[in-house]
């Protein structure tokens, strides 16, 4: 019988020079996997993903920090069937 799959990963990016920030990490305890994440947008707001694929799918919440030079949506958030297989 196959363990149950478990993994963490995480990185970032911090380059100013060229304007790419940015950072993700994720966890898959079994059947669940979540995460995060985050990324400098070019109008200056970070954007925020945190999400879950677990047993009814993918759920998943978006929101921004920061101020858009051009206006926009402060937080959405959302919903979707998904299909994943282990290996």
């Amino acid at each position: 019988m196959l363990a149950p799959p478990h993994y963490h990963y995480d990185y970032a990016v911090h380059d100013l020079k060229h304007h790419d920030i940015k950072s993700q990490y994720e966890v898959r305890d079994g059947k669940e996997t979540k995460g995060r994440y985050e990324l400098l947008q070019p109008d200056g707001r970070k954007r925020i993903v945190d999400y879950v694929d677990g047993k009814h799918g993918i759920d998943y919440k978006i929101r921004y920090e920061g101020h858009s030079e051009h206006g926009g949506i402060g937080a959405l958030s959302g919903s979707g069937g998904g299909f994943g297989g282990g290996y």
